[in-house]
């Protein structure tokens, strides 16, 4: 064992050594020294603040967040979380006791309980344009209010949680809580920041904003080919970000994390573990820098383990003898179901699940378990089958756009998608290694991004358990060794597989306590190798995520944070622009090369057209197609209705010189551009017939009107009018040219009708006119049950106006 020991570590010097130091250190190594100084004095103060001030860890993290809130200027966001937390809770007690569960649930299983309850109703209810701040804030104040008996219970709970943990603490374990503080609070601080990871602005929070600010979301997969995707973990997040922003929504996401590491607790204990036990568990799991990953931006992959962790905690605890430990089938049931409702991969961990209900078979028969097992299932197919049920709904295909080859959805090409061209499949016995030093055939990351755990603890771990005959902790690594080989059987990709580094922290928990029938050394080469896994990955900590400079201190600082945001992602600060100037909301074109953060939408106000497969397969290839040609492009701009286009500098040359010749300037961020298409490409279309009132026919000729060759003289009473038919949503471009004889207010108006002929809006400006000829425009917007505008020329009194011409365009 002790050999295993040795050969691991001596493997591990061996991909250490072959690395340039400090190139590949994350953001190379910059300001390294600093770093390592300030988390030293965290830790130093982390300990002083809970020893002399007598309060948990978390409550210094929880100050610590406070503080951060006040200083950034994001101050909404802990009273949003503290709401949401607290109905989560509450909500979550009454669906578990609605469940059958006798006993008071566990803070973490109140609060994903009563998160995935919410988030089913978000959506359910998603394609309703009813999600609004006010509304969400009464729905989650109503349980609050009405089941005070839980709320006090939940209060009570909270202080009693306080109160056990300001009990004396041995001398090593204080100072593992207060390396546990240390690195949360790195968490919370990058937490403040602004968002400005890829994933988290094409999708996570562009949805969650669209439906802030469009109250509603399309499950439009024509635009994006994702939103009909399982988006439990989007809805989640989008409580929090109702009521206090981007930041909230970070925030929560940090907090499902946290929530892991208490689950990771139960599991440790479980598995014959102890408290000092649980503590490493937890500090290996927080300093790894894919957790990182996962908790310094937007993933939703933190929300999937919380639940998938809590549906094998709940199993592992349906295994008990009494009749007690049955009824966590409908939680362990609740929990799997809102994992499928939040990540397709989940459907990999359902055999693994029945498989171990099939191991407590004869319990389950002997405690009567068979109607619970029956409605578990059942909870399953309910909870669980939403979004594939809506996904077959709008496009035929319940896991579209997977396996399209199979239910050839009109929407994709008839061929199963392959997630596998970038990042491969299958597992090999040296995947340990590979994790660490070749992360990135796995991961969009650097060398260390999995962990240098693997080799230093988790593999001598598993050894030593064998030998002490663990079984509860052998049957959680089998569980977690298995879901990673299914998993990579489809893409061997370390964010799909992130339970399974929950599931192995745990593990490692349980062999970091004390077992009996170890060899004497094999302990402290157990503890030796913790305290090695633990400095390499906070050295390399930031080496999957956006955020790896760190920069921590711009969370005090709003001048810097607004020049690092510049610096880093531009397209912050030319969405907040363009949010602005596009008033009507038009869809907006972002031209950029594949995988720039420049290419996505982020919290845009209007649909986002991304250059990008995985978006929208037509605007992409019709993108590309007319890329190099002006009028082309200009045609495939105007038909999806884009006024504004951002333009990364990294765009091929010849397809930003044809976009420039249609389009004008209009301000620059860093190496973007903002351009707006022109005038005489928006609006190239002429719907009118005999615009220019050369002939009869096409123009009503009321009594009091007169026409001539090339002119109509009307008047208010008087007036010349056309329908033609439009599209509902669609912009249009209505110019008159006029001339009076003498002065006389004129009008550009357009009566809007439905499609039985019902009066809904007229858009009217008011003009003047004189012996001048002039030219006038309005645009307008064709509201949403419009069938027909009707066109008038049309003076505002009873004096005549000339109309040479009236133009209306789209």
């Amino acid at each position: 064992m002790l050999a295993l020991l040795a050969a691991g570590a001596a493997w591990m010097l061996t991909g250490l050594k072959a690395l340039q130091w400090p190139a590949d250190l994350p953001n190379g190594g910059l300001n390294l020294p600093l770093q390592i100084k300030v988390f030293l004095a965290a830790v130093v103060i982390a300990r002083l603040v809970t020893t002399v001030l007598r309060i948990p860890a978390w409550v210094v993290v929880t100050l610590f967040a406070v503080a951060c809130a006040l200083a950034s200027g994001h101050g909404a966001a802990i009273p949003a979380l503290m709401v949401v937390s607290l109905s989560w809770a509450v909500t979550g007690r009454l669906v578990l006791r609605l469940l059958g569960l006798r006993r008071p649930p566990e803070g973490w299983q109140a609060l994903l309980a009563g998160a995935g309850f919410f988030a089913t109703l978000v959506e359910v209810l998603a394609a309703r344009p009813w999600h609004q701040p006010w509304t969400w804030l009464i729905v989650l104040l109503l349980p609050v209010v009405v089941a005070r008996r839980e709320t006090s219970a939940v209060l009570a709970e909270l202080r009693e949680a306080f109160d056990a943990a300001r009990r004396p603490l041995a001398q090593r374990a204080g100072w593992l809580d207060a390396a546990i503080a240390a690195v949360a609070t790195i968490y919370v601080a990058v937490a403040y920041l602004p968002e400005i990871g890829y994933d988290a602005l094409a999708m996570h929070l562009f949805a969650i904003h669209q439906l802030e600010t469009r109250h509603a979301w399309s499950f439009d997969a024509q635009t994006y080919i994702w939103a009909v995707m399982p988006m439990l973990g989007d809805w989640v997040f989008a409580m929090p970000y109702m009521l206090g922003g981007e930041t909230a929504a970070r925030l929560a996401n940090v907090g499902f994390l946290f929530g892991i590491a208490a689950m990771i607790r139960v599991l440790v204990l479980w598995a014959g573990g102890n408290e000092r036990g649980t503590r490493w568990a937890v500090l290996v799991f927080l300093s790894t820098p894919l957790t990182f990953t996962e908790g310094s931006s937007l993933f939703i992959e933190s929300v999937w383990a919380a639940f998938t962790v809590a549906a094998v905690a709940s199993l592992a605890r349906a295994y008990t003898e009494s009749e007690e430990g049955a009824r966590e089938l409908l939680p362990c049931a609740l929990f799997v179901g809102f994992a499928l409702a939040a990540k397709a991969i989940t459907l990999t961990l359902l055999p693994l699940l029945g498989l171990g209900l099939l191991l407590g078979g004869r319990s389950w028969l002997k405690r009567r378990a068979l109607r619970l097992l029956g409605l578990g299932v059942l909870v399953v197919i309910v909870v669980g089958g939403i979004p594939y049920l809506k996904a077959w709904r709008v496009t035929d295909n319940p896991v579209f756009p997977f396996f399209n080859g199979v239910f050839r959805s009109p929407l994709f090409p008839p061929r199963n998608f392959e997630s596998a061209s970038l990042f491969g499949k299958g597992v090999s016995w040296d995947l340990p290694y590979r994790v660490v030093f070749h992360v990135e055939r796995f991961l969009e990351a650097t060398v260390g991004a999995g962990g240098f755990q693997w080799l230093l603890l988790i593999v001598p771990a598993v050894l030593a358990l064998t030998f002490a005959r663990r079984g509860r902790a052998l049957a959680l690594a089998a569980f977690g060794f298995a879901a990673l080989v299914l998993a990579f059987q489809s893409v061997s990709y370390l964010r799909y597989v992130f339970p399974t580094f929950v599931l192995f922290a745990a593990v490692a928990g349980v062999a970091l306590s004390p077992q009996e029938g170890l060899p004497r050394l094999v302990p402290q080469a157990l503890m030796i190798g913790a305290f090695a896994a633990v400095v390499l990955n906070l050295l390399f900590f930031g080496s999957g995520s956006p955020y790896r400079d760190l920069a921590l201190h711009t969370v005090f600082d709003r001048t810097a944070r607004q020049q690092w945001l510049r610096e880093r992602a531009p397209i912050r600060e030319a969405v907040d622009t363009v949010n602005t100037l596009n008033i009507r909301r038009l869809p907006v074109a972002l031209l950029a090369p594949p995988g720039a953060v420049s290419g996505v939408g982020g919290p845009l106000d209007a649909d986002a057209l991304t250059v990008n497969y995985w978006f929208n397969l037509k605007f992409t290839k019709a993108i590309l197609d007319a890329a190099n040609h002006p009028q082309a492009l200009a045609g495939v701009l105007h038909a999806s209705q884009v006024e504004y286009v951002i333009l990364d500098g990294g765009w091929p040359r010849a397809g930003r010189d044809a976009l420039n010749s249609i389009t004008e300037p209009v301000s620059r961020h860093g190496g973007l551009a903002i351009r707006r298409l022109a005038l005489r490409y928006r609006f190239n279309e002429e719907l009118l017939k005999d615009p220019g009132f050369e002939s009869a026919g096409a123009w009503s000729l009321p009594e009091g009107s007169r026409g001539t060759a090339g002119a109509m003289t009307v008047t208010v009473t008087a007036p010349s009018v056309q329908a033609v038919p439009v599209h509902p949503g669609r912009r249009y471009l209505n110019t008159i040219e006029i001339a009076c004889d003498e002065p006389a207010p004129a009008r550009i108006q357009i009566n809007w009708v439905d499609a039985q002929g019902a009066f809904i809006k007229a858009d009217i400006q008011v003009i003047e006119c004189t012996n001048l000829p002039s030219t006038e425009s309005m645009e307008v917007t064709a509201p949403q049950s419009a069938a027909q505008a009707l066109v008038y020329a049309s003076a505002h009194t009873a004096r005549p106006v000339t109309f040479k011409r009236n133009s209306f365009r789209q």
